[in-house]
């Protein structure tokens, strides 16, 4: 299986977050996408919107119809602060993915 995730505070999850998971399967052929929900971004204040789980439960209703795009809560179970490096890791040794795992970015991050 290969597979790409697409980590965020998804707070609120909205089309776009749907849209661009969508584009990433059929552009790049993924076989699968995992939503990777943080538990409290780096980028933005602690306390701000919606709680983590509100945010999972809302993750997991907006992709229940799509089998191609998962969940994963392990930056929400870790709690505090996650980095790219330790989900990456987690995902690698849970998943056993095919060939390397596409790491999505949002424009956000970008500049």
């Amino acid at each position: 299986m290969t597979l790409a995730i697409l980590g965020g505070s998804f707070n609120p999850v909205h089309v776009g977050h749907l849209a661009l998971a969508d584009a990433v399967l059929s552009t790049f052929h993924y076989d699968r996408i995992l939503l990777i929900p943080s538990f409290q971004s780096p980028f933005k204040e602690s306390g701000q919107g919606v709680s983590s789980e509100d945010r999972l439960d809302l993750l997991l209703a907006s992709v229940a119809a799509d089998s191609r795009i998962g969940i994963e809560d392990c930056e929400i179970k870790r709690r505090g602060i996650s980095y790219t490096i330790d989900t990456l890791n987690d995902i690698e040794d849970r998943y056993k993915p095919q060939g390397k795992i596409g790491l999505v970015l949002g424009d956000d991050l970008i500049e």
